[in-house]
């Protein structure tokens, strides 16, 4: 992380901000909830699924794996495979993550939001129909990359 972005004049760098800067990104979050249901995220998969762009998703990733929450595994197959998973550091914000989940879900049911499908898919309460779509995505990913 480039501190100097961070840092206010005189006064050091404070906690809210550092997490901003560390954690802020549209599609952050939802890469490290894919991280701490598989154990891994595959850049192409996150990509069809996530709906974002290449460029995007390769800056998301970089400043998370800059920030020391992830690592890339590069595996030496044809063809290449290389998984992201999390570090030390990075498996201490599933937690974190948890609990933001959780207020706003409480908060959306009192101000009765419509919560958006598949909201549920990588917090262990999702229906069985959501579950079996998610499977026929990773299956049909995990097929496409293994031929």
């Amino acid at each position: 992380m480039k501190k100097e972005n961070i840092v206010q004049a005189d006064a050091g760098i404070r906690p809210y901000d550092f997490f901003a800067k560390v954690m802020g990104g549209k599609w952050k979050p939802y890469l490290i909830r894919g991280i701490s249901h598989k154990g891994y995220i595959r850049f192409n998969e996150s990509m069809r699924i996530l709906g974002v762009s290449a460029k995007v998703l390769q800056q998301q990733l970089r400043e998370l794996e800059d920030d020391g929450i992830i690592q890339r595994k590069v595996y030496s197959v044809v063809p290449p495979r290389v998984d992201y998973v999390f570090t030390e550091l990075g498996e201490k914000l599933v937690p974190i993550y948890d609990l933001i989940f959780d207020w706003s879900l409480d908060r959306m049911k009192e101000l009765n939001l419509p919560i958006a499908p598949f909201s549920y898919s990588f917090h262990g309460q999702s229906t069985q129909e959501e579950m079996d779509y998610l499977e026929r995505i990773f299956s049909d990913e995990n097929a496409a990359e293994n031929k």
